[in-house]
C-alpha cells in the first residue's frame, strides 16, 4: 500500500472512501494520539490516522509538543514515513479566521503539517459530498 492523505470539510465521508476502497476496518484507524504511538510502537502497517486535525487540536490545547510529526516527517522516529500510511484530515483552513489565538495556532500548525504531508505522500485525495477526487 501507499502513502495516502485523505482531506475534506466535516462530515463529507472521508472515512466511508479510506473504508471502502482501501478495505480498511474501523477498529484499525486510530484517532488519539495515545493509539498513534502504540501503533507505531507495534509496527501494524499501513498505520491509518483517522482525524489529524483532532490530534494536533487535542496536542496543542494540552500544550504538548507536536514536533514527533515533523520529525516523522524527517525519518527520525521510528520509521512511520518509510511505511505505508493512510491519513485522513478536515480540512479546517478555509472560511473566516478564529479569534481565539489557541484556535489560529491549531489552524496553522494543521496547515503546515498537511502540506508536509501532502508532500511525502503517493496519493493525495479530496473528498467533497462522499465523492473523491484525486489532487495527486
Amino acid at each position: 500500500m501507499a502513502k495516502i492523505l485523505v482531506v475534506g470539510g466535516a462530515f463529507q465521508g472521508k472515512g466511508d472512501f479510506v473504508k471502502h476502497q482501501y478495505k480498511i476496518k474501523k477498529q484499525d484507524m486510530v484517532c488519539s494520539l495515545p493509539m498513534l504511538m502504540e501503533a507505531i510502537e507495534d509496527e501494524r502497517y499501513p498505520i491509518v490516522i483517522n482525524g489529524l486535525h483532532a490530534i494536533i487540536s487535542e496536542a496543542v490545547r494540552k500544550q504538548e509538543d507536536i514536533g514527533f510529526f515533523t520529525a516523522w516527517l524527517q525519518k527520525d522516529y521510528g520509521g512511520f514515513w518509510e511505511g505505508s500510511w493512510i491519513i485522513i484530515s478536515d480540512e479546517i483552513g478555509c472560511g473566516v479566521v478564529p479569534v481565539s489565538k489557541e484556535e489560529r495556532q491549531i489552524r496553522e500548525q494543521t496547515g503546515r503539517l498537511l502540506c508536509k504531508i501532502s508532500a511525502q505522500a503517493d496519493q493525495v485525495f479530496r473528498v467533497i459530498c462522499g465523492i473523491p477526487t484525486q489532487i495527486k
